[in-house]
Parts: structure tokens; C-alpha cells; sequence
């Protein structure tokens, strides 16, 4: 009896293998990507969605979906290129990565060399499974894909093909599935592909939207002196762009970044609300936010600052993007330069000043021995006598014609800070050898 079952489940086996059986293909699920968002040249955000179309199954459990890009000559090291779960109908793991789940799913987008993988795993056993309800949509996980490097995102991705090669899928069943109810063909909690090679199969969609929504132009930061950072930034296309937020953080040589301080923003009801934050409507030819001003706290540092954009997406929710990081030193000392353009001279020189701040200037003229010759003459400012004096470069004149004889001296600059107790007096001395000549 029990060899003759045998015999019967192996014929069942080779005839469907011959294709003789089972020579229609049922579709028992659709994966689809919908809602596909180009938020600017950069950065585009899609849904992932399972429906179940028939009663062959209940529970889903796994997949690897891969994509790719229509634009074949889009090139890509996997650096340049970032993909992140945003949400996900799926209960999730709370530690992902650390193990296979047990009663949660885990979800690991990655990226490769001209492809995109999502892989989902799910729990061991059939009760800890979700169960996808006829002919609804479950969301596996809304993905944000963002490219770096300069490169410009192609304006469609799809699916990696052959089918049977990159993508598939699997459900458990509540029960054992027997043939002839004897033969054990699938065991409950089992992952059972929906593409089984003979009846079974799931298809694959994408529904195109290839608009830019948000195009993004730059960003800048530079600082502006007495401890004050100004900031803008420009878009090249704005669609529904509710406003901007900037975040700061410091840059040390042993921690990463944190951006904990918000700036300015466009949320009203936040402390650091700024009314100039607020996207200035739907626009093809783009606008210009600047400027803006941040007081930092210390001096000698770098600081970073970054731009997030709040779009609001078609299903009504909202998705801030990161746009750009920027940063910017703040100097501690004044005086960075101080450097004569003709030395030795004959009746005049120049010397070549750098202020990396603003400050109260002083600039004369010292024989060998210490004695006051005379003060120096800015080409902005005029005669150098505790002058306000702003960032810069400036060219300041010598001329020994009237006051000074052949030999050498020392030109003194003194740098007062403006209401900063963190930064001390500056001092640069230039020496200088003049020669009577007679010719300059």
C-alpha cells in the first residue's frame, strides 16, 4: 500500500515536471510599487505593496524584491547610493540586524553595484505571520533612495529582471499540505514560494510617476565675523514644499556629528520658528531663501549645518528630506597674515593684511630699538589708530620718504576684539630693511 503511494506521489512529480500538468498558471499574489515620488534630482521615495488575490494562501512570510534603473548608462559605486525603510505595515523587529526574528519581521534594504535588494524576513512559525486580507494592499515598507556623488537619479526604476532569477516570495500555510491526504508535500510554517515552477506564481508592478516634485540648487554658509555665521539657499522647482529646517552641530576630530540645535524652521509652533522658513508657494523657476544668521558660542571650531526640506506627498503625509551639509570655520586668532610685497624697499612698501574677523585695528611704525615712527594707512579705512576694521583683505602702505632714514623697522599690528571675551588681542610685527637709493 504504502510503496503504491509512492509510486503515485514520484508520477504526479514527473509529470508536472514534463509540463503536462498544472499547465496553467494561477496568479495568487501582485507585488507592486506605487506612489513613486521624485522629491528632487536626488532623492525619490516609492511604496512597496503585497495584495493577496486568492484563498491559496493567508500568511505571508518573506521576499527579496531587487530594482534597478530604466537609465542602463546610470553608473554607480554602491556609496554614492543610499536606500532607507521609512514605514512599514509589518511589525518589526525592534533590534534589526542583530538576528533571524522570531515573532516580528525584519526588513534590510541594501544597495549593490547597478541594483537595489530589499529583503524581508519574517517569524518561524505561522501564528507570529501577518495575515494579508483578500484583495487589500499590505504596505511592506515605504523607501527612501537617495543618490549622492553629483549624480542625477534616472527618472524610473524597475524591475530586475529574469523574474525567476532576482525576485521572489513565500507564504506558510496554516496546516500541512498532503498529498492524497498522506504524503507530507509542504509542512505547516514551512516558507512555500509563490512561484513554484508549475501553478503558482506572483506578478510584479510599477506604476510610473516620473515628475520632479522638488528640485534642490544649493546651499551656503559663510561666515560673516564676530562670531556670526550667515546662511541660504535656492531651489530650482518647488511643488508643495511646506518649509525648510536648519539643524547645527559641531565638528570634532573623535565624534561623528550631531545635529542637535535647530536653527530656524518653518514650524510654527517650535521656538526656533522663523516665518522666512516657510516654503513661498509652487513654483517651475524656483526661489531664494537668504539671508539668515546664526551666533555661534565659540571660537576656533568648524561648524556644520544642515537643510532638511518638509514636502508634503500625495497620500497627505509629510517626509522631510535632507538636502545638504555644509560647514564653515569660526577662527580664533585675528591676524592669519601679514606679509610686505617689496622688501627690502627704497621709499615705499605694501603689506599685505588678513583679518579673519572684525576688530579694532591699530597699525605704526617702530625703529630697531622700539622708537614710534609713524602709523600706517589702510586702503580702506585710512590712518590705522584703533580703526573698526572688518574681515578681509587689505593692502596697507609704508612710506618712508618723510620719516624714516635708511635701516630697520618693525610695523606693528594690534587687533582688539568687539565685545568677546573669548578671543584675546591679536599681534602680528613685519619686519622691514629700508635702502636710500634713490629709486623705488
Amino acid at each position: 500500500m504504502k510503496i503504491g503511494l509512492y509510486i503515485a506521489f514520484f508520477f504526479v512529480i514527473l509529470i508536472a515536471a514534463s509540463g503536462n500538468l498544472f499547465s496553467e498558471k494561477d496568479t495568487i499574489a501582485v507585488i507592486k510599487v506605487k506612489n513613486v515620488e521624485y522629491l528632487s534630482d536626488y532623492q525619490v521615495v516609492f511604496d512597496l505593496y503585497i495584495t493577496r488575490i486568492t484563498n491559496d494562501w493567508v500568511a505571508f512570510a518573506n521576499s527579496t524584491f531587487q530594482l534597478s534603473f530604466i537609465d542602463t548608462n546610470f553608473k554607480y559605486n554602491a556609496a554614492d547610493v543610499q536606500v532607507a525603510l521609512l514605514k512599514s505595515d509589518l511589525p518589526l523587529d525592534v533590534q534589526p540586524g542583530s538576528a533571524l526574528p522570531t515573532e516580528y519581521y525584519l526588513i534590510e534594504p541594501k544597495v549593490f553595484p547597478n541594483r537595489i535588494s530589499i529583503t524581508i524576513v519574517g517569524p518561524e512559525k505561522f501564528e507570529d505571520c501577518i495575515k494579508v486580507p483578500l484583495n487589500s494592499e499590505v504596505l511592506l515598507g515605504t523607501f527612501n533612495l537617495s543618490v549622492g556623488g553629483n549624480k542625477i537619479l534616472p527618472k524610473d526604476l524597475l524591475w530586475l529582471n529574469p523574474i525567476y532569477w532576482y525576485q521572489a516570495c513565500a507564504y506558510k500555510l496554516e496546516q500541512d499540505s498532503l498529498i492524497e491526504n498522506t504524503i507530507p508535500f509542504y509542512y505547516k510554517n514551512d516558507n512555500i514560494n509563490m512561484d513554484d515552477g508549475k501553478n503558482l506564481t506572483f506578478s510584479l508592478q510599477y506604476e510610473h510617476n516620473p515628475e520632479s516634485r522638488f528640485i534642490f540648487d544649493d546651499f551656503w554658509v559663510f561666515y560673516t565675523g564676530q562670531t556670526v555665521d550667515s546662511l541660504g539657499w535656492s531651489t530650482r522647482v518647488e511643488k508643495d514644499v511646506l518649509g525648510f529646517t536648519v539643524k547645527r552641530g559641531v565638528k570634532t576630530s573623535i565624534f561623528e556629528i550631531e545635529y542637535k540645535d535647530i536653527i530656524g524652521t518653518w514650524r510654527s509652533g517650535d521656538p526656533k520658528f522663523n516665518p522666512g522658513y516657510i516654503g513661498k508657494g509652487d513654483t517651475k523657476i524656483g526661489n531664494l531663501y537668504d539671508p539668515f544668521y546664526d551666533t555661534v558660542q565659540y571660537r576656533g571650531g568648524q561648524y556644520c549645518y544642515v537643510l532638511y526640506a518638509s514636502i508634503k506627498k500625495l497620500d497627505g503625509s509629510i517626509i522631510d528630506t535632507l538636502l545638504a551639509e555644509r560647514c564653515v570655520d569660526v577662527p580664533n586668532a585675528v591676524i592669519s597674515k601679514a606679509h610686505p610685497l617689496k622688501n627690502p624697499f627704497s621709499v615705499s612698501t605694501t603689506i599685505e593684511l588678513h583679518l579673519d574677523d572684525d576688530c579694532y585695528v591699530e597699525g605704526f611704525v617702530t625703529d630697531e630699538i622700539g622708537k614710534f615712527v609713524s602709523y600706517l594707512t589702510s586702503n580702506v579705512y585710512g590712518v590705522m589708530k584703533k580703526t573698526f576694521m572688518k574681515k578681509g583683505v587689505y593692502y596697507i602702505d609704508f612710506n618712508a620718504s618723510a620719516v624714516a632714514s635708511q635701516g630697520l623697522y618693525n610695523t606693528i599690528f594690534i587687533a582688539y576684539p568687539i565685545k568677546d571675551p573669548n578671543i584675546e588681542v591679536s599681534k602680528a610685527v613685519v619686519k622691514l630693511q629700508l635702502i636710500k637709493d634713490g629709486s623705488e
